[in-house]
């Protein structure tokens, strides 16, 4: 009876499980870290914006902490774009705006100057900041450089951001088509800051200036997911092909 064959892993097959671990390790270590700060407050009675202030922090420093030691920072678009690249997310909040306004029946103006400043630093320097940067910095660059491709690399950290989103399952469709869109912009300039800018004003445009009725018809509500499906398709074309996208993110590990 022969020995047992013994099977070694090719370098190649080590690096890529190892790519692979550390995409799961990028996507799970930041949520414990806000997961850790969470229970803590929840159990003080911390709720509303604060609560969602301390989660977000967890999560940024989290992905951060990764971010520092694994990455060249400019590889993750820690980086401040040209004036030029503040086009993009002001094409797509325009769409997108155009959209909210067609679909959905607006209720209310707000005019309170205070709570519209409180709720658009929020909505751009807390929540689309942390996103982006877990997100479209962290997980891209990880999924980048595990399938070596763009569009695969926005796949899956589109499909990791509709993910955590799946408590609100008829628009998680919506939340993967953003998740394309926002990564697709900040490929192309080369940075986060459009990618946050274009979420945040978005999120302030249509939860906190332009609110919408709380109930539409399955008709509106399906015609909706479908539109910014397609206006969504149209910016990753629009920043991917209209010709060579800013390709300085392609693996830089150090």
């Amino acid at each position: 009876m022969g020995a047992p064959a013994i099977v070694v892993a090719t370098p190649v097959v080590i690096v890529r499980r190892l790519l692979v671990a550390r995409l799961v390790g990028a996507f799970f270590l930041p949520l414990c870290m806000a997961g850790a700060i969470a229970l803590p407050l929840f159990l003080l009675g911390v709720r509303g914006t604060a609560f969602s202030i301390g989660v977000d922090a967890g999560l940024l420093a989290g992905s951060l902490g990764l971010i520092v030691p694994w990455y060249d920072l400019r590889s993750c678009g820690l980086r401040w774009p040209r004036a030029s690249a503040l086009a993009w997310p002001a094409a797509f909040v325009g769409l997108r705006t155009a959209v909210w306004l067609l679909i959905v029946p607006i209720t209310e103006l707000r005019h309170d100057g205070a709570l519209l400043l409180a709720s658009l630093l929020y909505f751009v320097l807390v929540a689309a900041t942390t996103e982006e940067v877990f997100f479209r910095g962290l997980l891209l660059r990880a999924s980048l450089d595990l399938t070596g491709r763009i569009l695969p690399a926005l796949l899956i950290s589109a499909a990791l951001f509709g993910l955590v989103h799946v408590n609100q399952l008829l628009f998680v469709p919506i939340f993967v088509a953003d998740g394309c869109a926002f990564g697709a912009i900040r490929i192309r300039t080369g940075s986060l800051v459009p990618a946050v800018l274009g979420h945040g004003l978005l999120n302030f445009l249509t939860a906190t200036l332009l609110v919408g009725s709380a109930t539409v018809s399955d008709q509106r509500a399906l015609l909706y997911v479908a539109l910014v499906i397609v206006v969504d398709l149209v910016m990753v074309v629009g920043c991917l092909m209209v010709r060579r996208s800013n390709l300085e993110l392609l693996p830089q590990r150090r």
